[in-house]
């Protein structure tokens, strides 16, 4: 008895002598890269003990001696997110450190609606609003409209705007998003920013029924060539290129095919599949030749610099082209299969790097070449040169696609099936 007592007597004394110690709790503060930083305010509150310190030269450094107990510890500096962690003090000294992160840059992510313009394109990017406010919809667009509002956890205030002037829209503020047959190029304004394309497509000859013209080099053969196109840049663009002996024929009218069978033009080039819905009323008369003339695809149009909502508009599109419903208004709009894979539009190298820039390194392992890391990440080994772009200036890269084992090239944004 006299020993259990003289126990009990020993531990008392101990936790009150305990009980008026100190100790220091100290650390530093940090950003995520490892740079220290000085002058964050920490706040250090207790049951009955509350006390303002600031971190200093020259190491970010901050200490306070404390008495035991629990305590909640912020740590806040202009321009940083503030931290909050909760550490008890029983019998020693606490390092305790901060790593601060700025806050994300602003985003159309912020609202709650979004401004989302889509472009009267009939009949694949057709959209109608009714007088009594509800819409009368058809087309791809739409579909991936809905499906897209419902991922991003946020209402949409759909806007029908026109062809030509949305991008503008998109800049001035006016419009969160733009939907419509957008074919990424940098012929629109250079700022704007391009999701993943969401429907693959390829320009095609449309010619009269039994037209010997075949093929691009027939068209190369041909005197005094008119070809009709729908009036956007990156079909000028493309006709400039690979037929400039030829003469462009520009249309913007709904029902501009019948400039082909009324003998304004040859030929048509436009994109497939989008056009074997507006062919439909020709089909007697016109035809598709089956050769693609390019590889290329639609995409969304996002506002400048807000990588925030391409990132997410991006993430969504990997998970809509996976959802059946958006398959199956993929076959019904387009009589045709969804593409397995997202991927990001090809645009000129160093410009397109600007755009994305948050970019993923991939380090080069045996028996790799641009065209198999292509394939595993653009989805198509023609992509390869996407790649070599985005590093033609590094000496490890030797030519066009012989790479050495080892060395890191910047890809796209992380297409990986994986």
């Amino acid at each position: 008895m006299r020993a259990t007592i003289l126990t009990l007597t020993c531990w008392y004394f101990l936790l009150h002598s305990l009980s008026g110690q100190t100790f220091k709790l100290q650390g530093f503060a940090a950003e995520k890269n490892g740079k220290l930083l000085n002058n964050v305010t920490i706040t250090i509150t207790g049951t009955k003990f509350q006390k303002d310190i600031t971190t200093s030269s020259p190491n970010g450094w901050y200490n306070c001696d404390i008495p035991i107990g629990t305590y909640d510890v912020t740590a806040e500096a202009t321009g940083y997110q503030t931290a909050r962690k909760t550490v008890t003090i029983k019998d020693r000294d606490i390092y305790l450190n901060f790593n601060l992160l700025q806050p994300p840059p602003p985003s159309r992510l912020d609202k709650d609606v979004l401004k989302v313009g889509i472009v009267y394109d009939p009949p694949m990017f057709w959209f109608k609003q009714k007088n009594d406010g509800t819409t009368d919809t058809l087309g791809i667009t739409y579909e991936l409209v809905k499906l897209l509002e419902k991922e991003l956890n946020r209402k949409f205030e759909l806007q029908l705007c026109g062809y030509v002037e949305s991008p503008e829209l998109l800049r001035e503020g006016k419009l969160d998003l733009l939907f419509g047959g957008f074919i990424p190029s940098l012929h629109y304004p250079k700022d704007i920013l391009w999701s993943y394309l969401f429907m693959e497509a390829n320009y095609r000859l449309i010619v009269p029924v039994g037209s010997p013209i075949r093929s691009l080099e027939d068209l190369k053969k041909t005197d005094n060539l008119v070809i009709g196109h729908y009036d956007e840049p990156v079909v000028k663009e493309w006709i400039s290129k690979n037929l400039p002996n030829a003469t462009p024929s520009a249309y913007e009218a709904s029902d501009w095919y019948k400039c082909l069978p009324d003998g304004e033009v040859d030929v048509i080039i436009n994109e497939y599949p989008y056009a074997k819905e507006s062919i439909k009323p020709y089909f007697k008369l016109l035809e598709f030749i089956p050769e693609p003339l390019n590889q290329q695809g639609y995409a969304i149009c996002v506002p400048p610099k807000d990588y925030r909502l391409l990132d997410q508009v991006n993430n969504a599109l990997q998970k809509i082209m996976k959802i059946n419903a958006f398959k199956k208004a993929y076959k019904k709009y387009l009589d045709t299969e969804i593409p397995t894979q997202a991927r990001t539009p090809i645009l000129t190298g160093e410009t397109d790097y600007r755009r994305y820039p948050t970019r993923r390194k991939y380090v080069v392992q045996t028996g790799d070449d641009l065209e198999k890391i292509a394939r595993r990440y653009l989805g198509s080994e023609t992509y390869w040169k996407e790649i070599w772009n985005l590093n033609f200036t590094d000496r490890r890269l030797n030519g066009l696609k012989e790479l050495i084992v080892g060395s890191e090239l910047r890809l796209p944004v992380d297409l990986e099936k994986n």
